[in-house]
C-alpha cells in the first residue's frame, strides 16, 4: 500500500502536492487526499484562491464532485445507524445535523450541538426564565432569527448552521431550534405539523401557547387557541421526530428540484424513503 507522505491539516503549503494527488490510480492515495481536503472546512476555499496557480473550473469542479462523494458516502453511512436512536430529541437532532454538515459543505466550522449549546447558555446567562415565551423572545427577537422570505427554497434552509449563523431559515429550521434550545433549558416544547406551515406548542406551567416561529416567534396564548385551530386538531397534528425530519426531506427534495441538481435530489429522496419505510416497520 502506497503511504500518503504529508499532513496538511495546519500545513496550506502542502495543498498543491495534495491537488496532485487528485487522480493518483490509487484509491486509498485518492480518498486520503480528499479526507485531508474536507479537513478545512471552510477554509478550503480561500486555500485555493490563494494559491500561486488557483485550480482552473474544471479543476475546481473537479475537487467539488469528489467533496460532494465523499459526502454522500459519510451521510448514507450514518444515516444507515441513525435509526438505532430512539430517544426523540437525540433522533431529532442527530438527523438534523448530518443533514446540515451535508447541506452545509465546508461552509461552517461549527457544528450544531454546539451552537444549540451557545444559544442555550447565553439565554441561561442573561435571560434564565424557564418560560418559552421567553426563550421565543430570545431567539427571535433578541437574537433576530427570522422566516426566509425572499431565498425560500435555497437548500441552504435545510441547514440549522445556516439558520443559526445567518439568521433566516424556514419554519420546520426554525422551530427545530427553538425545540432543541428549549429541551436544553428543561423546557416541553412540541412541533405542529400543519398542512402547508410549521409551529410549535409549548407547556407554560399548567397552560399551552402556541408559538409561530417563522413569524417572528408570534405567541398565541391559551385563550385564543380555539380561534386558531381546535386542540383536538392540533394535538391530531403533534409532530415526533420522524415527522419533523421526513418534513425537512421533502424541503429539500423540493429545493434540489429546483436548481436542477439531480444527484442530491435523488440522496434526499433515498434517505425519505428509509425513513417512511422504518415508520412502517415500527407503526
Amino acid at each position: 500500500m502506497q503511504e500518503y507522505p504529508f499532513n496538511i491539516k495546519s500545513d496550506r503549503t502542502q495543498l498543491p502536492f495534495v491537488l496532485e494527488l487528485l487522480d493518483d490510480e490509487s484509491p486509498v492515495v485518492r480518498r486520503e487526499v480528499v479526507d485531508e481536503l474536507l479537513a478545512y472546512g471552510a477554509r478550503l476555499d480561500d486555500a485555493l484562491l490563494e494559491l500561486e496557480e488557483p485550480p482552473n473550473d474544471e479543476r475546481y469542479e473537479r475537487i467539488q464532485s469528489l467533496l460532494l462523494d465523499a459526502r454522500t458516502d459519510s451521510l448514507r453511512a450514518l444515516w444507515s445507524r441513525w435509526g438505532l436512536i430512539r430517544d426523540d430529541l437525540q433522533r431529532l437532532e442527530a438527523a438534523l445535523s448530518m443533514l446540515t454538515n451535508f447541506v452545509s459543505g465546508h461552509r461552517y466550522d461549527v457544528s450544531v450541538p454546539m451552537l444549540l449549546d451557545d444559544l442555550a447558555d447565553e439565554y441561561t446567562q442573561t435571560v434564565g426564565s424557564d418560560d418559552p415565551r421567553q426563550l421565543s423572545h430570545f431567539l427571535f427577537r433578541t437574537k433576530g432569527l427570522h422566516g426566509e422570505r425572499e431565498d425560500y427554497y435555497s437548500p441552504l434552509n435545510g441547514s440549522l448552521a445556516h439558520t443559526i449563523i445567518e439568521k433566516r431559515g424556514l419554519p420546520i429550521s426554525l422551530c427545530s431550534i427553538f425545540i432543541l434550545v428549549g429541551a436544553r433549558l428543561g423546557m416541553d416544547i412540541q412541533g405542529i405539523n400543519l398542512p402547508g406551515h410549521f409551529i410549535t406548542q409549548a407547556k407554560v406551567g399548567e397552560t399551552t401557547v402556541l408559538v409561530d416561529c417563522f413569524n417572528d416567534g408570534q405567541v398565541i396564548e391559551e385563550k385564543h387557541i380555539t380561534e386558531y385551530a381546535p386542540p383536538h386538531v392540533l394535538q391530531s397534528l403533534a409532530a415526533d421526530a420522524d415527522t419533523v425530519i421526513q418534513r425537512a426531506l421533502k424541503n429539500l427534495v423540493n429545493s434540489y428540484e429546483m436548481i436542477d441538481d439531480i444527484k442530491r435530489q435523488m440522496l434526499m429522496r433515498e434517505l425519505l424513503g428509509a425513513c417512511e419505510a422504518e415508520d412502517k416497520l415500527f407503526f
